[in-house]
């Protein structure tokens, strides 16, 4: 029986085919910290743990989870079905 790939080779493929060999063994084999620094000036407004995007976070803690949760899903829910 054939060994099917893991994820993490499923994952580097992918990394390769995008972006290269050299930058998906940085992010890779170095971690998020590393992936983090090969992103491009230009999207780092994308990525929601640059240290300028967390400046603009609200952070909720699990009391607001738990009481309020359901009643913003469903209305998150009701703004996008129209």
């Amino acid at each position: 029986m054939r060994e099917l790939p893991s994820f993490h080779d499923d994952m580097m493929e992918l990394a390769a085919r995008r972006h290269g060999p050299a930058i998906s063994r940085r992010a890779f084999g170095m971690g998020l910290a590393a992936a983090a620094a090969c992103v491009s000036p230009g999207l780092k407004r994308f990525n929601p743990t640059d240290a300028a995007n967390l400046k603009v976070q609200i952070v909720y803690g699990g009391d607001w989870w738990g009481k309020d949760h359901a009643d913003a899903n469903r209305r998150h829910l009701d703004s996008i079905a129209g």
